[in-house]
This record gives C-alpha cells, structure tokens and sequence, in this order.
C-alpha cells in the first residue's frame, strides 16, 4: 500500500509526499496534487479503508453538489464503465459521507486488494476533478482557486 503511493510521488503525480506518524492505528499522509492545498489520505489497515479526508470542503450533506457527487461516486463500479476505469465490486467499494460540511471518500479494499484500493482511489478523486471541471466548476473556482477560463 505504501510502496503504491510511493510510486505515484516518484513519478511526480504527488508532490510533498510525506507519511505521517501512525495514530490509533490509522496511517496518515500528506501530498499536493491537483490543487495547491494539500490532500490527507487515511490508511486504516484492519478494514482496508482509504479515506481522502479533505477533497470536496464545504459540501452540504443535503446539497445538489453532494447528491450528484454521491451518484457519481455509486457510479464508479458500472458495468457500463471500461474495465480500467471501473471499481471491481469484488475487490473494492467507493463510497462518501459528510462531516463538518465536507465530503470525505472512501474506497474500501478487500483482504489482499489494498493496492488495488489505492489505485482505484486516486483514479476516483480525479475522475470526481474532472466530473467537477465539467459540471460544477464554479464550485473549484471557489474552493480551490482555479482559474475561471
């Protein structure tokens, strides 16, 4: 799981990758990518759990933005969807919750499948950029200061 996000940092998808001291026995790390904030990412070891604890700030839980975001995210593991771009229900699920008015995900890998959950996580936050440079971009003007044209 470690050696995964490793990876991404040595390629230069992340920037300022660090791990942080574990708490609780839960693996913390910090990273910049897509934005200039930097994102947290949760490793709960005993339940496979990868939470992204701070990518979508100020989403209501009743909004339409989080609605939308909600099927989204459900959508993920569509047969519909190529291969490569789905979750496999079998080895992992995505799912979101709301606490303090943000959206957190969470993709929830299965024993022996932890890597694959790491993969499918990062691939499903930016697959969510991009769905909200589409549709909501007004929503990354004002959370995370990209540009309007």
């Amino acid at each position: 799981m470690r050696r995964r996000l490793q990876e991404y940092a040595d390629r230069g998808v992340f920037r300022g990758y660090a791990e942080q001291p574990p708490r609780a026995g839960k693996h913390h790390f910090r990273f910049l990518w897509l934005a200039d904030k930097p994102f947290k990412l949760t490793y709960e070891p005993a339940t496979g759990t990868l939470t992204f604890t701070n990518v979508l700030p100020h989403v209501r839980a009743r909004s339409e933005l989080a609605a939308e975001l909600r099927r989204f995210i459900e959508g993920r593991s569509a047969r519909s969807l190529p291969a490569h771009r789905r979750i496999d229900r079998r080895r992992a699920r995505a799912g979101c919750s709301n606490r303090r008015g943000s959206m957190l995900v969470h993709v929830v890998a299965r024993p022996g499948c932890h890597a694959y959950g790491v993969t499918k996580s990062v691939n499903l936050v930016h697959e969510i950029f991009l769905h909200l440079h589409t549709y909501f971009p007004e929503y990354l003007w004002e959370h995370y200061d990209v540009p309007q044209d």
